[in-house]
């Protein structure tokens, strides 16, 4: 039926069709019964006039009878043409959508929610439904009410994302499915719902999940440029799960759990990661960067700054500069030093004469740097040779061993012979011969070239030994 149907000029033409049609075919009966001027009837016919006729108006009232009967077809044709177009034009008002859509909402008013969801859903059925106009999108949300009055979360959960395929950008939808949702602990969803919103840009929309979106989780240390290997921890301010990469994919794709320290090594690494909170629902994708380069450990430092010594006390060797985790080795002919060189523990004496001492450092990671000096070293006693003996002879006199004239207890001429300068337990020692009458000693006296301390000094071949004078 068109859209332009009209029912009273449709009817008016129905009308005086039928009567038109009817009037001609009655007319036509008549005119058919009455003969014209000039008609010669048949034989028959002349039988039939021949025979006497009381009634000599007959004609008249049969012409009479059918166009009443005529009239009477007519009208009843035209009332029932006018019931079926009335019926046709009645049944079109209703078979539209803004009819639906007015009984929905009239059924809604009366709380009558189960009509109300028919209507709605039948007015969607039709093209105008098919739209994203404010008016579909009004009535799906009517609609969202009527389900959710009527427990049909499932629907209601639909005709949200619906609106939501029509209009991306609809407060309410997201609104209500965040209750949805909610109501039913579904976080998944209720995470995938943020993403969404977040995805709209919308600051009006986002700020709808404030209450439920964690806190970017941070990084410490935080990204830069280092010398060193780097132990990276990831935190948030709540319960959250941290999730993370270190390749520079995104963490949502193909992630692991932060548990613990995440230990970056040399070159550049891409550390992205987010949190999960109880609701499902992801911070933020964080990325920091972190270049390391090994620069190796600094050159180590050799002390004394002076390489020219002339002095009576011993020249001690200390090498500063290294680093926590690193090693020192060093050599004095020259040579490079390598791992299996003597190890620097502790400050080391350095020989009269020339020597050159070279240092290197390795550290951690194997890198390694090195430093040498050349030593001249002279040593200067503060005390002679001849004064060393004073002292040993006025040591052995105090303790009682020999008297003023050298002469022992039992009556034996005592004498010392010089034997050597030697650095025994640190000390520059002038070493004697100690003789009783004619006969040697296994031991010997001496004395500190710089001290002048007295002391008895046993064993042999470099392995000597420093005792009191008793």
């Amino acid at each position: 039926m068109r859209d332009d149907f009209d029912l009273e000029d449709e009817l008016a033409k129905s009308i005086a069709s039928i009567v038109d049609e009817e009037t001609a075919d009655a007319q036509a009966y008549v005119n058919k019964s009455t003969p014209e001027a000039g008609d010669t009837p048949d034989e028959e016919e002349k039988i039939y006039d021949d025979e006497p006729d009381d009634d000599s108006d007959k004609p008249d009232k049969k012409k009479v009878i059918i166009i009443v009967a005529s009239v009477v077809a007519a009208v009843l044709v035209i009332g029932i043409t006018a019931f079926l177009v009335v019926r046709a034009a009645f049944n079109k008002s209703k078979d539209n959508y803004g009819y639906y859509n007015e009984l929905g909402y009239k059924a809604y008013d009366d709380k009558d929610y189960d009509t109300a969801i028919t209507d709605f859903e039948k007015a969607l059925t039709y093209d105008e439904g098919k739209g994203d106009s404010d008016t579909n999108i009004n009535m799906m949300l009517y609609l969202y009410e009527c389900y959710k009055k009527t427990s049909q979360d499932d629907k209601a959960e639909a005709i949200l994302l619906d609106v939501l395929d029509r209009d991306s950008k609809n407060e309410n939808a997201f609104y209500n499915l965040m209750s949805v949702y909610l109501d039913s602990k579904d976080y998944t969803k209720l995470g995938d719902l943020y993403e969404k919103a977040a995805n709209t840009g919308d600051d009006d929309i986002i700020a709808l999940f404030k209450k439920y979106v964690p806190q970017d989780p941070v990084a410490t240390p935080d990204e830069g440029d280092y010398n060193d290997d780097q132990k990276v921890f990831l935190s948030a301010d709540d319960e959250s799960k941290i999730y993370y990469t270190i390749d520079g994919s995104d963490p949502k794709d193909n992630a692991q759990v932060f548990s613990n320290r995440i230990e970056l090594k040399e070159g550049q690494t891409t550390i992205k990661f987010y949190a999960v909170n109880d609701y499902g629902i992801k911070s933020d994708v964080v990325t920091k960067t972190y270049n390391i380069q090994y620069s190796g450990p600094t050159a180590p430092e050799i002390t004394p700054s002076d390489t020219t010594i002339s002095q009576s006390s011993k020249v001690m060797v200390t090498v500063t500069g290294i680093a926590s985790g690193s090693k020192a080795y060093y050599t004095l002919d020259g040579t490079t030093p390598t791992t299996d060189s003597t190890e620097y523990s502790k400050p080391f004496e350095l020989p009269a004469g020339t020597t050159v001492v070279t240092v290197m450092v390795v550290d951690g990671h194997g890198k390694t740097s090195m430093a040498s000096k050349t030593y001249k070293v002279t040593y200067e006693s503060k005390y002679t040779q001849t004064e060393a003996e004073d002292f040993i002879w006025s040591a052995l006199i105090d303790k009682k061993i020999v008297n003023k004239k050298h002469v022992d207890k039992d009556d034996n001429n005592c004498s010392m012979d010089y034997y050597s300068l030697k650095t025994v337990d640190d000390k520059q020692i002038y070493m004697f011969y100690y003789n009783i009458g004619h006969d040697a000693q296994d031991y010997w006296y001496g004395a500190d070239a710089n001290t002048g301390d007295v002391y008895k000094v046993t064993g042999s071949k470099g392995n000597y030994k420093l005792s009191s004078v008793k």
